[in-house]
């Protein structure tokens, strides 16, 4: 039995070592644990650490500093809403054709070049791209494009001279291959996204979607971002009614309630299922932390609640550790693609104004690391406390295995862990970094175990904290 007290900033941690000669646990009855074992195999993790916006154009430093950052925490997709709030005048449909009542056929009345710039930038840090094709949110007193399009057929044109520019090199454009074409964004009905009746959306979606798949049916079409009890029944059932594709379907969610997420995942897969909509691919493609009681109202009228909420509530602990969970959470529901909201430098990004990562950065950090061991192996979690989540992964090389563990409510203030099946003999060797307020994804210990491939952990993390473990082998 070895015990080491780790110390970094004014949080102790305390890493408790048992190495398992016996094959009998040591830890107490009761005591709650995690058990991962790395000889059994259950698939890939699902890389759902996407993102909305994508890389800055501020200065050309900033930009460079955010393709870096992408990169580093392995973006894999850049959904493209509310690109405007940091760069005005790229993706949206009046940006691009600007003069709805000129030719849609002629190249010269296209403006592509800022958004050529802003494209190029996100795939430069080995992101995919997902489109929405629309407008961004408008939080203005006077609305200007979130009425639905003059000539719903011209509008469609539109969007197929657009993806022609980025997929087939029309009108001086590109070879992208971006797949993801998204029709508008969150048509609740007379709101800021929507100025007018749902059902004139539905009519738009069935214009857009008919266009796209004839000019190329192997593209992925999908309805807009949606709050999925309020539009999604209505919006399916039109659908469904009029014979229409549905290639992946966006829903948006805010929220301090991970069951809420996981039971709205499952409402949504069924009310999918039950329309015929079986292979549609699911989306939740705009998700972020939202304190509960929080005041949305409160918020765009307050400067003072707006900082609290972007530094200290989403961009603090409680944000982190939420993102943390949501991105272990999401593994085991029916979700194909996540894009996190959002990338940048607003009340709901990943930094603050002045370019500092926020602690949910370090959460999605974390889950970088973790995609570095992208083999998922068996967790067993019955004995996890709620509130608490784990995940664990292997490379394909056998010489690195991970852990990820997140408390994000949980009363209980420490955790077991039991490893087994580390893919190698003879010594091991352990890293262990936290996420906590005084922590930024921290290297708190480095340990070596003597001997076998099967050991305990005893782990200090009261909520909300954010840990990675790696293990590797000693070399001889």
């Amino acid at each position: 039995m070895m015990k080491r007290n780790s110390y970094s900033g004014k949080r102790s941690y305390i890493i408790l070592i048992i190495i398992m000669l016996t094959g009998v646990s040591m830890l107490s009855r009761g005591q709650q644990y995690v058990s991962f074992n790395f000889a059994q195999k259950e698939g890939k993790i699902k890389a759902l650490n996407g993102i909305n916006i994508g890389t800055e154009r501020k200065t050309a430093a900033w930009t460079d500093f955010m393709i870096r950052t992408y990169a580093e925490l392995k973006i894999p997709l850049t959904r493209l809403h509310d690109c405007q709030f940091s760069n005005p005048g790229v993706v949206d449909i009046p940006a691009i054709f600007p003069l709805f009542h000129l030719d849609a056929d002629d190249p010269e009345n296209y403006n592509f070049k800022k958004t050529d710039d802003y494209i190029l930038d996100i795939l430069r840090s080995g992101s995919k791209i997902s489109y929405r094709l629309g407008v961004d949110i408008e939080h203005t007193k006077n609305k200007y494009h979130i009425y639905p399009p003059e000539d719903f057929d011209k509008w469609a044109k539109i969007c197929v001279n657009i993806i022609r520019h980025y997929n087939e090199g029309w009108a001086n454009g590109y070879h992208m291959n971006i797949q993801y074409w998204e029709i508008w964004n969150e048509p609740g009905g007379k709101d800021e996204m929507w100025m007018a009746d749902i059902e004139q959306y539905y009519k738009l979606y069935e214009t857009a979607v008919k266009a796209i798949k004839k000019y190329n049916p192997k593209l992925k079409v999908g309805t807009a971002g949606i709050g999925p009890y309020r539009t999604g029944p209505g919006l399916v059932k039109y659908c469904k009614e009029h014979n229409l594709p549905i290639d992946f379907f966006p829903w948006h969610m805010y929220t301090s309630s991970i069951k809420f997420a996981d039971s709205t995942a499952y409402y949504v897969r069924k009310l999918l299922d039950d329309n015929g909509y079986k292979k549609t691919k699911i989306h939740l493609n705009e998700w972020n932390y939202f304190p509960a009681g929080g005041d949305w109202v409160k918020l765009f009228k307050d400067r003072g609640y707006w900082k609290e909420i972007a530094l200290n509530k989403v961009g603090g602990m409680e944000g982190g550790a939420f993102t943390a969970s949501m991105l272990i959470d999401m593994q085991d529901l029916p979700i194909d693609m996540a894009c996190y909201y959002s990338g940048d430098w607003t009340i709901f990004g990943l930094f603050d104004e002045y370019g500092l990562v926020k602690k949910p950065f370090f959460a999605y950090k974390a889950f970088a690391m973790l995609l570095n061991t992208p083999n998922r192996v068996k967790c067993e979690k019955q004995q996890l406390p709620e509130g608490m989540y784990a995940i664990g992964g292997v490379n394909s090389s056998n010489n690195l295995a991970t852990i990820m563990l997140s408390n994000y409510t949980s009363q209980e203030d420490s955790l077991g862990i039991k490893i087994s099946g580390l893919p190698w003999e003879g010594k091991t060797r352990t890293e262990i970094f936290v996420l906590d307020d005084e922590n930024n994804l921290t290297p708190v210990a480095n340990e070596q175990i003597m001997q076998e491939n099967s050991f305990e952990i005893k782990e200090h993390m009261p909520a909300p904290t954010v840990m990675l473990i790696r293990f590797y082998p000693v070399k001889k």
